[in-house]
Formats: structure tokens, C-alpha cells, sequence
């Protein structure tokens, strides 16, 4: 009776989750398995053993015992696959389970099932049992590539064939994740674990200097750095830094070219103020030894149009023993002279604001 009321149970289940029955419960069972691999999953928690002998198609049904067996730990139910290698994965999934290295004497996949071998390797990870490895006789390969070997086992258990710890396994790395990226000089390393001597070695590198970060449409290069996870390639901010002193000076620049340009148009304003007979020869040459006394630079920064307005001024009234320029001329150049130094002002101050703005965001990226 103990084992007829899972059953019971169980084949009520299936009736009233099921549709379409046909009021054959174990018929019911078997379509459902069949059309519905996965529920062998299920039926595994719910008595599976007895609802997979009620499935008919073989395959479905070894299925149904290889996923019955190992969630219920029940080794001897491999026994009824007749498949090799589902059998071979029944009992090696059973032996990582149960941590139970004798079970691996079970697995015979065949070509493409599971190799004894595969088996104790992986109770051998999973237990931490080294003396396991050394029951690896051989090579495994599978597609060109070793699957199991006594050598990788000891490997993965951070030991070598000699029983001793693996040079390196202290303090160095088991996994890529272990090692942590370098700097030498200005090239970023990125590095990852030897798996023969569980050290970190280098893998690909970046020449920091070749990177490129953009602040306030300038260019600048990288410098490798070290970081919390390792290293990393980060903007140069000395290179920041003399770029921001650049614009400081041509900041200062506009700020003292502005300022000349005020005090030159109040005194153009003032002269186009006056009338023909306020007009002498001490004027038209003081007007003019005031553009002489202009700094260079100063005069590179205003608009084409002053350059010449101030050029003119300077032919008309100096190098010669008498100014060539007439009060008229005089006092139409002043008035000139004052319109346009009032639209470069204008202009410089446009041209200081841009700068500033550009200084500000260099100081975001300097951190200030």
C-alpha cells in the first residue's frame, strides 16, 4: 500500500491537469510524456520511476529515467537505460552529486558519451580529492582538445603531478579575473592567468599615448594609469594643464586688448566731437602716436577693417615734416575710427567668452 499511493495520487494528478484524456490514466501518462519531453523533469519529483515505464516511445522514456534518477539519487534506475551514453551521463552526473567517485566505474559512454576518466576528473573538482587525478591514466580528447588528463586535474585542483602546490598559486591567480591589468610606462597591459604555472602574465597591450580624449574640441593624448581593478588609460592632464595656461594667456589677452580698445574709442569719440577749427596738426599726430604705441599682439587680434582705419591714420599723419591728412579727413577717419573699435570691442569680448568657457571645462576635466 506504501507504494501504490504515490502512484495513485500521481495518476490523479495527471488526470485533472491534463486535457483530453482519453479515461485511460496510464495511456494519458505516456502521450503526455511523449509530446511533452520536459515533464520528465516533473514526474521526476512526483514518483517518476513508475510514470517513466508507462511511456512507450524509448527514447522519451530513458530520458525519463536518466532525469528521475538523478534528482532522486537513485543510481541503480541508470541501469534501466540501455543507451550508452544517456547511461554514462546518468552516472556521472549521479557521481558529482553524491560525490561518489566509485560510480565514475559505471560511465562508459562509448565515442561520444562519457569516459570514466571525464567522470573522476570531475569528482576531483567537485570533492577537492587530488588522489582522484592520480587514477587518470591517459589523455581524453574531444574535437582536438583534452578533456581530462591526470595533469589538468591536479591543475584545477592547484597542484602538480608531484603532489606539491603549483609555483605561483599563492597570491598569483587562478582564473583571468585573478590578474589585474599593469602599467609599463605609458603602455596598459592587460593580463591573464597561466594555467601551467597560475601566474600572470601579460596578453595584449595599448599604447596609452596613441589614445585620443576630446575636451572642449581639443585633442589630447592618454597616459596609462594604475586603478582599484588594475589599470586603465586616462587623459594626460599635464597636456590638460599646459592647454588651460595657453588659454589663460590668450585670455588675458582679449581682457588687456579690450581694455586698450575702450580707452582708444573714448578718444575717438571725443575727437569726431570736434569741429573743423578744433583741428591741428598736434591732434592728427597724437591721435596717430597713440595707434603707434599698440602692442603687436594687440593689433593681430582686431578686425581687418580697424587694421586698415589704423594704418591709414598712421601713412596720413606721421613720416612725413606735415600731416597730409585735411581737418575733414581728420574728423571723418575719428568718427570711423570710434564706430568700428566699439564693433571690435564687441567682437574681443565674444571671442574672451569662448575662451573662458573652454578654461571651464578644461578645469572639469582637471578635477577642479
Amino acid at each position: 500500500m506504501g507504494q501504490e499511493l504515490p502512484l495513485v495520487l500521481f495518476a490523479l494528478f495527471l488526470v485533472v491537469v491534463f486535457s483530453g484524456c482519453t479515461g485511460d490514466p496510464e495511456r494519458d501518462v505516456t502521450n503526455f510524456i511523449e509530446t511533452n519531453p520536459g515533464v520528465a523533469d516533473t514526474a521526476a519529483g512526483l514518483g517518476g520511476e513508475l510514470a517513466c515505464g508507462a511511456v512507450e516511445d524509448a527514447g522519451a522514456r530513458e530520458h525519463c529515467w536518466q532525469k528521475t534518477a538523478i534528482v532522486k539519487g537513485k543510481p541503480e534506475l541508470c541501469e534501466k537505460i540501455s543507451d550508452p551514453a544517456p547511461k554514462a551521463k546518468c552516472y556521472s552526473e549521479l557521481a558529482i552529486k553524491l560525490k561518489d567517485p566509485n560510480l565514475c566505474n559505471s560511465v562508459n559512454g562509448g565515442i561520444v558519451g562519457d569516459d570514466p576518466r571525464e567522470c573522476l576528473q570531475a569528482v576531483a573538482r567537485a570533492t577537492g580529492d587530488s588522489s582522484l587525478c592520480d587514477k587518470i591514466s591517459g589523455n581524453v580528447s574531444r574535437m582536438g582538445m583534452v578533456t581530462a588528463s591526470k595533469d589538468q586535474c591536479l591543475a584545477q585542483l592547484g597542484a602538480s603531478s608531484s603532489g606539491e602546490e603549483k609555483p605561483g598559486e599563492k597570491g598569483e591567480c587562478r582564473f583571468d579575473s585573478d590578474c589585474k591589468g599593469k602599467c609599463e610606462v605609458n603602455v596598459l597591459w592587460k593580463r591573464g592567468c597561466d594555467a601551467q604555472t597560475n601566474k600572470c602574465v601579460n596578453t595584449f597591450d595599448t599604447d596609452c599615448t596613441q589614445q585620443n580624449f576630446t575636451v572642449a574640441n581639443y585633442g589630447f593624448p592618454g597616459v596609462c594609469t594604475l586603478i582599484v581593478d588594475g589599470a586603465s588609460c586616462v587623459i594626460d592632464k599635464a597636456a590638460l594643464q599646459a592647454q588651460k595656461d595657453e588659454l589663460v594667456q590668450e585670455g588675458n589677452d582679449y581682457t588687456a586688448s579690450m581694455q586698450e580698445t575702450t580707452r582708444l574709442r573714448q578718444h575717438f569719440v571725443k575727437e569726431c566731437l570736434n569741429t573743423l577749427a578744433d583741428v591741428t596738426d598736434k591732434f592728427i599726430i597724437d591721435s596717430a602716436l597713440m595707434l603707434k604705441k599698440m602692442p603687436t599682439k594687440m593689433f593681430s587680434v582686431l578686425s581687418s577693417n580697424l587694421q586698415k582705419l589704423i594704418n591709414y591714420g598712421l601713412d596720413k599723419a606721421i613720416g612725413a615734416d606735415k600731416p597730409s591728412m585735411s581737418p575733414e579727413e581728420y574728423i571723418a577717419w575719428t568718427c570711423n575710427m570710434s564706430k568700428v573699435l566699439d564693433a571690435d570691442h564687441a567682437l574681443l569680448d565674444k571671442k574672451r567668452q569662448l575662451v573662458m568657457d573652454d578654461i571651464a571645462a578644461l578645469n572639469v576635466a582637471l578635477g577642479k
